[in-house]
C-alpha cells in the first residue's frame, strides 16, 4: 500500500537517460529511487528503460496509471510538457493534459 492512500503499485517503469547532467552514477540514482520507495512504504522494483533524448523531446513526460480493483477498469494519462522541473518550478512553466479512458 502506498502512503496510506489505499493504492497499491503493481508495475513501475522509469523512462530515463541516466547519463544527461547527473552527477551521481546511474547505479546511485536507482538506488536512491529505490530507497525513497521503501521509505514511502511503496513496496514495487521499478523497471528502468534508458532512452537518449534523441528520440524525442525527452522533457515531455507521461504517467499512466490503470485501476485493477473490482470495479469497473479506468486508464488514466497524465502528459506533461516541458519537463518535471518546469512542473515544479515556481517561476517556469509547463501544461499538463489529463485523459481519462
Amino acid at each position: 500500500m502506498a502512503g496510506g492512500a489505499g493504492v497499491d503499485i503493481a508495475r513501475l517503469a522509469v523512462v530515463w537517460n541516466p547519463d544527461h547532467g547527473e552527477p551521481d552514477r546511474p547505479q546511485a540514482q536507482s538506488s536512491a529511487l529505490r530507497a525513497e520507495l521503501r521509505s514511502a512504504g511503496i513496496a514495487v522494483t521499478p523497471e528502468f528503460h534508458h532512452r537518449s533524448g534523441q528520440d524525442r523531446h525527452f522533457h515531455d513526460r507521461v504517467v499512466t496509471i490503470q485501476t485493477v480493483d473490482d470495479g469497473s477498469r479506468i486508464t488514466i494519462r497524465w502528459d506533461v510538457t516541458a519537463g518535471i522541473d518546469n512542473l515544479m518550478s515556481h517561476s517556469k512553466e509547463c501544461s499538463v493534459f489529463i485523459e481519462e479512458r
